[in-house]
């Protein structure tokens, strides 16, 4: 059943003058609003039941986020929770193949305890962008506990990590089987003691005459890691050199990448065992769109046309936060890993404001005065936008792009999981 949030004050709801348009869309977000409850841990209410009623009604549940909080990884705790109990069995996450499958291993043999010993110990360390983070980690623990699945309860979609090839190398070391693998690895080693960005940094010639070497490799992962290696120094081009490839086609290989990756992982299934799958990815990942920048289509669409052309459903949930703090990462366009207050993408928060003027956020009378969780259905507003000439381009891209909006409190930034000396 819907419950009604009324954590708003009247006097922000009232004191400025406002169109019957504009109070049709304070007035549908109002009976749209869903209750969540923050109780230590763990989120509860109305709002988590409602989104994992949703779920269940379809095949796919995707989160777009704002990285860098310790809340968003365990308010998806939560609504996998309820989803693993209908039928969901896999997560898709922004992190790389092998990233994925080498965690996947360890959690079954050990739980969260063995994989932060193995990301803080040398060969584990920055291995994997964000399951370096505590609560990340936790959520990876999360899913493979509840997923009943033998393997590939994770599903890595995204490129190798820059930083690990430490570890690829060692796997790599330990697949050896010719004289000049085991010399090639060891050089590859040595260089990269000297500098920790030696994938992104290295020519790709000579990239190439060490990948070519486990061409051939009867083991499919190592194939897999080779082409995955490769893979990533293309699309890291911009960060070694500008005239490599543009910022522009390296995120179209990367966005392509993920969706390539993404039914590869689908190919094990036939299509009468369709599995339902969780996705955890940055928001401009998983928004559905057409990326006005280098023209991509998105993984949020990409994901919403398969659906439709299996004949099943997405639910598209977006959650970010408007006050606290988070670290920074590469959604940021900043130093990654420093502290930064944590703000809504969508507008600023202030009472003394119409939601209606520029640069305020549109839900500013709901969010104003509260220190709740704010969740709202934006399907119901989306019928109705033509109406509503008064909102944003970008909210009109929210409230289009995604069925939910989610708004946090007071985040808290994730904890990294530090190296043990």
């Amino acid at each position: 059943m819907k419950t009604i949030i009324l954590f708003f004050s009247y006097f922000a709801f009232t004191s400025f003058s406002q169109s019957e348009s504009e109070k049709l869309f304070l007035n549908l977000v109002l009976e749209n609003s869903y209750e969540v409850i923050d109780s230590a841990n763990s989120y509860y209410g109305n709002g988590i039941e409602w989104l994992i009623e949703e779920g269940a009604n379809a095949q796919y549940f995707m989160v777009g986020e704002t990285h860098g909080t310790a809340e968003v990884p365990k308010i998806c705790m939560s609504i996998y929770s309820g989803l693993a109990k209908n039928g969901y069995k896999h997560a898709a996450l922004e992190i790389s193949p092998f990233a994925a499958k080498k965690a996947d291993k360890i959690l079954r043999k050990g739980g969260y305890n063995k994989l932060e010993d193995y990301l803080t110990s040398y060969l584990g360390y920055n291995s994997s962008s964000f399951l370096g983070w505590k609560e990340e980690a936790q959520l990876a623990a999360h899913i493979v506990k509840l997923s009943n699945v033998k393997s590939d309860a994770i599903w890595g979609l995204d490129q190798e990590f820059m930083l690990g090839f430490k570890s690829y190398l060692n796997f790599l070391k330990i697949q050896s089987k010719t004289e000049k693998q085991k010399i090639a690895v060891s050089n590859m080693q040595q260089k990269l003691e000297t500098n920790d960005m030696l994938l992104i940094d290295l020519q790709t010639d000579n990239l190439k005459d060490f990948t070519n070497l486990f061409k051939e490799h009867d083991n499919q992962e190592v194939k897999d890691l080779i082409q995955g290696i490769e893979e990533s120094h293309y699309i890291y081009g911009p960060w070694a050199n500008k005239s490599r490839i543009s910022r522009a086609e390296s995120n179209v290989v990367r966005e392509n990448l993920i969706k390539k990756n993404f039914l590869a992982y689908n190919t094990t299934y036939s299509s009468e065992e369709l599995p339902k799958v969780f996705f955890k990815f940055g928001g401009f990942h998983s928004a559905p769109a057409v990326n006005k920048i280098n023209g991509t289509i998105t993984l949020g669409t990409f994901i919403e046309e398969y659906a439709l052309l299996k004949s099943v459903s997405a639910f598209n949930l977006f959650i970010e936060c408007y006050g606290g703090l988070k670290i920074t990462s590469g959604q940021d366009d900043k130093i990654t890993e420093k502290v930064t207050s944590c703000r809504s993408v969508y507008g600023e928060i202030d009472t003394t404001k119409s939601f209606n003027q520029d640069g305020i956020h549109p839900f500013n009378s709901f969010l104003g005065n509260s220190d709740k969780v704010f969740l709202v259905d934006l399907r119901p507003l989306r019928l109705r936008m033509n109406e509503f000439d008064f909102l944003s381009e970008g909210m009109r891209s929210l409230i289009a792009g995604f069925d939910a909006y989610l708004a946090l409190p007071g985040v808290t930034e994730s904890q990294i999981l530090e190296l043990k000396q």
